[in-house]
């Protein structure tokens, strides 16, 4: 790892920290945003995750910045070594997505499917009154 790179994932190390600790000031939060994101916008494993929600990524990036390391205890309970451990992070709230929006859309019918329902039971009325 270079000079530089060691630098940035200190950086980042620091920030995550400093978050927990005392809190940051408004240009660190913006400053710690645009690393969260230049790591987990990297995550090769999340990458197929991310093809398989509706959304644009970025949406994704930063709804998990504002939910899990903003607002909730959860990206609050540990202190960040390796910046990699974001990447976990990040994967597990796209699996908790995909689930929801999986579970979803097994209880959900479609309009199309709605009219498709709609027309057997008129056939099966039809065939009832017939017979």
């Amino acid at each position: 790892m270079s000079d530089k790179e060691n630098n940035k994932t200190q950086g980042l190390i620091n920030l995550w920290n400093k978050r927990i600790d005392t809190g940051l000031e408004k240009t660190e939060w913006t400053q710690f945003y645009y690393e969260v994101v230049a790591v987990i916008s990297t995550c090769y494993r999340c990458t197929s995750l991310l093809n398989q929600l509706p959304e644009p990524a970025k949406n994704y990036y930063d709804s998990f910045f504002s939910t899990i390391i903003f607002d909730s205890l959860e990206g609050k309970s540990f202190r960040l070594t390796r910046p990699n451990a974001l990447c976990v992070l990040f994967k597990n709230y796209l699996l908790t997505l995909l689930k929801s929006i999986n579970t979803y859309d097994k209880r959900y019918i479609t309009p199309q499917e709605t009219e498709e329902i709609r027309k057997s039971i008129l056939l099966v009325t039809w065939l009832c009154h017939v017979m």
